[in-house]
């Protein structure tokens, strides 16, 4: 097996941020190389924490971007494919926000609100990521060079 070639480092610039989003991971890498590796712990899939409020597609209901990320770990056996999971969408809504924090003026506490973004921002924050372990570093490298 060797890795896809975009012609540009990629694969080096991959390994340099230890994790990315998985549309990168699979320019450089099969979906049957991604797999393997989350199978044999090499690597685990995240994306950022989000709530929904209301209905699903409905004008009325909101994505809301939380703080922090969420991960899967290493591939179990109650865990779906990868080419099932890389088959998931994000939840289309009527609004986007993103929590951020600030610290109030007054009281010099940090506080919780909300900023409105757009879908396509709401998307990129809570795009599927993949994290390499040491041992798939590893791989991937000598997937480059082979």
């Amino acid at each position: 097996m060797s890795a896809k070639s975009t012609g540009n480092g990629s694969v080096h610039e991959l390994l340099a941020e230890q994790e990315s989003t998985v549309a990168d991971l699979l320019q450089v890498a099969s979906a049957a190389q991604v797999g393997q590796m989350w199978a044999t712990g090499d690597l685990e899939f995240g994306h950022k924490k989000y709530i929904v409020s209301g209905k699903i597609g409905e004008k009325e209901s909101c994505l809301y971007v939380e703080e922090g990320d969420e991960w899967t770990g290493p591939k179990t056996p109650r865990d779906r494919r990868f080419a099932s999971i890389q088959q998931d969408k994000p939840p289309v809504c009527g609004k986007y926000r993103k929590y951020v924090s600030a610290t109030n003026a007054e009281t010099g506490e940090e506080e919780w609100r909300t900023v409105e973004i757009s879908q396509a921002d709401a998307y990129s924050l809570i795009a599927f990521r993949a994290r390499l372990t040491d041992a798939g570093i590893a791989k991937l490298e000598a997937l480059a060079t082979a």
